[in-house]
């Protein structure tokens, strides 16, 4: 292992259960429509593994439960076109690391948002303790 990937591996927690039965490791269902499901209050500001099973996903983290991804909305702009609905792409089989914005979980939520061109899994992990 290089010193890079041990240094990655030793920042990262693996699958567990906990002894009041929650996983760190949550299983969405991507469709065509688009869907929003809350995230643990314990996972604010926390790094997390997003990884498709099965095809290409559209993703991104809000703390509306009405926000929305659009799998099609992938043209390009001169400015970036930051539009409320563009999310981020998750490649089949694909691993990618980010951190969660923080948030008061006593009073917030922060709602996973996604959508494919078909049913997709997704598999999101909390990878920091």
């Amino acid at each position: 292992m290089s010193s890079g990937e041990e240094v990655k591996a030793a920042k990262r927690m693996a699958p567990y259960v906990g002894s009041t039965g929650n996983s760190n490791v949550l299983l969405f269902t991507a469709t065509t429509t688009s869907a929003a499901s809350a995230l643990p209050g314990s996972w604010a500001g926390a790094y997390i593994t997003v990884r498709a099973v099965g095809g290409t996903v559209y993703w991104l983290v809000s703390p509306s439960a009405l926000a929305s991804v659009d799998e099609t909305n992938t043209t390009p702009g001169a400015d970036g076109d930051p539009q409320p609905d563009r999310g981020k792409i998750a490649p089949d089989a694909v691993e990618t690391d980010f951190q969660l914005p923080m948030w008061d979980a006593s009073t917030e939520s922060m709602y996973f948002v996604r959508a494919a061109g078909s049913s997709i899994g997704i598999e999101v992990t909390k990878t920091s303790f």
